[in-house]
């Protein structure tokens, strides 16, 4: 990996930054004063300063919970499955007339699907 020193910081060509306008690409090169960075869709430009830009993070939607509909889940530590309905007027998981746990206590859910033969 290449790096440039400019100011007393270390910057990595090729990493990917953010100009002072909020332009994000990839830094190309610095000839002591300013930084000559790249993107796709900007092409080549000048700039006089960087930060670094981060990378944002992927993560699983949240689980649209339905009313009446069936999951599996795990409650507190327990590391067996638990199967219990949804029910919107409890705001819970319900087996028969009994709560077994609400969203926020209950961890892995998964909808149960229904197979047809």
């Amino acid at each position: 990996m290449k790096t440039i020193t400019h100011k007393g910081k270390v910057y990595q060509i090729g990493g990917r930054y953010a100009d002072e306008n909020e332009n994000i690409g990839l830094l190309d090169s610095c000839d002591g004063r300013t930084f000559k960075m790249s993107s796709i869709s900007r092409g080549f430009w000048f700039c006089n300063g960087l930060r670094t830009f981060e990378v944002g993070t992927i993560e699983d939607a949240p689980l649209e919970l339905e009313d009446g509909e069936w999951y599996v889940f795990n409650v507190g530590f327990n590391s067996f499955d638990f199967a219990g309905y949804y029910s919107e007027k409890h705001k819970s998981f319900m087996c028969g007339n009994n709560k077994v746990g609400e969203p926020e206590d209950v961890n892995n859910i998964k909808k149960m699907v229904r197979e047809c033969k």
